[in-house]
């Protein structure tokens, strides 16, 4: 009855059941749309401008209006001058804040026409609206954010991740392009982790970001994060991103080679790890002796080129590598599954000097696996 009272445009009867108080204003119908809703469904005038000066202030509206997307029953509410565009929502979220992040583009515009919309106000993760939409993905949505000249592209969330380096970490080329396009965004911020934008596309496998954010000439493709990883660290996996950061790095490839992060890992154990044999023969070449170099694990290069390599890894460092570091490699990675085990089956292809020798290079750890 209260539904039909709505459609049929009769503001006074409306008021009479309300007013009985045993018929709740944010009850719904069963196609879940509120009273309000239902009165902008059937153009019901009378019935709407009852209903926004006694409930405009509810929570629900605002709210509900937001999270459904429903732009319409938005813009009337902002229209009033009497709604709250900045209550929370769910988890601490404004209307803004969701809309921005969901992709309601229409709810969005008519959002950022309220004078008193907040367009940097902080969500519960501590992504403000253009945060929220640059990690989604949705550039029309940024673009109509950064129009209002109010947003702060710099402002970090709670793991200090700039919209930049959110966009960058998913892939959104787009909203990357956007944002360098402004001279005061910052193209090298670092996150609590010490990852710049261009580190977050590359460790997030999002190479062809990465190439994009390179050719800007805006970013530093010489940093250090926290663990002491470098950019061609990272970018192992992918050769022909490798390849364009080590030419721009020329002057600095000598410290790019000889460098250890903090797990005591070379260039050269990263690519024997998840780079191809191109690559790996490459830093082999510049430097022969960190085939010899052991991580904190006791690890060489060679272990992470067979255990973690694809089916080409036996011939990454092996191919260039003199016998004994063949055997060695076998030895080593074979001992991860108990070296008492295969000692025998070892022992019928090596002789009992070379078999001492290779002996002694064995992490103490896997002798006693």
């Amino acid at each position: 009855m209260l539904f039909d009272t709505v459609k049929a445009n009769q503001p006074a009867i409306l008021k009479a059941l309300l007013d009985t108080g045993q018929v709740p204003i944010e009850c719904r119908n069963v196609s879940d749309m509120s009273l309000l809703g239902y009165a902008l469904e059937y153009r019901s005038s009378c019935t709407m401008e009852y209903l926004l000066d006694r409930e405009v202030r509810r929570l629900s509206y605002v709210a509900s209006a937001a999270t459904a997307g429903d732009h319409k029953l938005l813009k009337m509410l902002i229209a009033t001058g009497k709604a709250k565009v900045d209550t929370r929502i769910d988890y601490g979220d404004t209307p803004l804040i969701f809309s921005s992040a969901f992709g309601s583009l229409e709810c969005v515009r008519q959002l950022l026409t309220a004078e008193d919309v907040g367009v940097d106000v902080i969500g519960y993760d501590g992504c403000t609206p253009l945060c929220g939409a640059a990690r989604s993905g949705f550039d029309m949505i940024v673009q109509e954010i950064l129009a209002t000249g109010k947003a702060n592209m710099n402002a970090t969330d709670c793991m200090e991740y700039t919209p930049l380096a959110r966009a960058a970490s998913r892939g959104h080329i787009p909203v990357v392009e956007q944002l360098l396009a402004i001279n005061t965004v910052k193209s090298n911020a670092r996150n609590n982790r010490g990852e710049t934008p261009i580190a977050k596309a590359v460790s997030s496998n999002n190479f062809d970001c990465a190439i994009r954010l390179i050719d800007t000439d805006q970013v530093d493709v010489g940093y250090v994060d926290n663990v002491g990883k470098t950019l061609l660290m990272k970018a192992a996996a992918d050769e022909p991103l490798f390849l364009k950061l080590a030419g721009l790095l020329m002057d600095k490839l000598a410290f790019e080679i000889q460098h250890e992060d903090r797990g005591g890992r070379t260039l050269l154990s990263w690519v024997a790890q998840d780079g191809t044999a191109v690559l790996v023969r490459k830093v082999f070449a510049a430097n022969p002796a960190a085939v010899d170099v052991r991580d904190y694990l006791e690890l060489t290069p060679l272990c992470y080129a067979v255990h973690y390599g694809p089916q080409d890894s036996t011939n990454k460092i092996l191919a260039p590598s003199p016998r004994h570091l063949v055997l060695r490699t076998l030895m080593e990675y074979r001992s991860r599954i108990g070296f008492l085990a295969v000692a025998p089956e070892l022992s019928k292809t090596i002789s009992l000097s070379g078999f001492q020798v290779l002996l002694s290079s064995f992490p103490t750890q896997w002798l006693y696996h």
